[in-house]
């Protein structure tokens, strides 16, 4: 496949989910991918003709780890063309439940893992004065959804870091984009951890949990991470590519009511869409 920026592709969080599919499906299109999790995941390396999956161990909290794994690949291959930001994890619970601690570790996974990565490529980048930053954001990046507040704000700062760079880098000839898919099948699901003082605050409980049903029943009837993987490949083919691309059709219709309608209304159907009331009680005549 053509494209404008090389054919050395860095992937983080890339053992499942959308960054396993993208990473197929750019070692399909004959990229050199390297994959990065916070485990060992040799079972994901493969060559697919001229393209192949290489895994890394690198987490994105910690600096020593990830300029290992930058000057591994660089080592290899000369440079990173492109840099896809995917690693995330989501946390549950009302604002007044999650902890000081919780909250940290949301924003530093989504948030500040991701600005790590960057700082640290950005140098062999601008040298080579080409590439092409991804960052994968969600439609919580510009809805913000009750019971996951941190997960949104996280989101949300990754998308301002995000516009911010595009300014940044325009003179070296760098690149970012933003994915914000709607809610797609994948591991995220299962992995969501739930603010312990959740399970133990009556003042929540009920909304919560069926907000929290909810989020699980769209996730897991949504889309396949493969459709999000095309999208980001459409991406990495233009040489201008868009600064946000919502991809599913929910996201782009959030999108356009976010943009027309007054921010009350979206936050009603929001709230609507995401705080269910409880199940209606069948009413009928006792028997005579």
């Amino acid at each position: 496949m053509d494209n404008p920026y090389g054919r050395t592709v860095l992937i983080t969080g890339a053992s499942s989910g959308i960054g396993r599919a993208t990473a197929l499906a750019l070692c399909e299109k004959g990229f050199r991918v390297y994959g990065t999790s916070r485990s060992e995941r040799r079972e994901m390396e493969k060559k697919c003709g001229e393209g192949s999956i290489k895994m890394l161990k690198m987490d994105v909290l910690d600096e020593k780890s990830i300029k290992a794994a930058v000057d591994h690949v660089v080592s290899r291959e000369g440079s990173i063309d492109i840099l896809i930001n995917n690693a995330g994890w989501g946390v549950a619970g009302s604002v007044e439940d999650i902890s000081a601690e919780e909250a940290r570790r949301q924003m530093d996974v989504n948030f500040m893992g991701a600005a790590l990565v960057i700082k640290h490529i950005l140098p062999i980048m601008r040298e080579k004065r080409k590439g092409l930053i991804i960052n994968v954001s969600s439609v919580g990046g510009y809805i913000w959804l009750p019971f996951q507040a941190y997960y949104s704000a996280s989101k949300s700062a990754l998308e301002a870091l995000s516009e911010a760079l595009h300014i940044e880098l325009k003179p070296f000839n760098i690149r970012v984009s933003i994915v914000e898919p709607t809610d797609t099948k994948t591991g995220f699901t299962e992995a969501r951890a739930v603010a312990k003082a959740a399970l133990e605050n009556d003042a929540y409980k009920e909304e919560f949990a069926r907000s929290l049903k909810k989020m699980a029943q769209f996730e897991q009837n949504g889309q396949e991470p493969a459709e999000v993987a095309k999208q980001i490949i459409a991406i990495i083919k233009k040489k201008k590519p868009p600064i946000r691309r919502p991809v599913g059709l929910d996201s782009k219709l959030l999108l356009v009511m976010k943009r027309l309608l007054p921010s009350r209304w979206v936050i009603a159907a929001v709230g609507r869409f995401y705080m269910p009331g409880p199940p209606e009680k069948k009413t009928g005549s006792k028997p005579a």
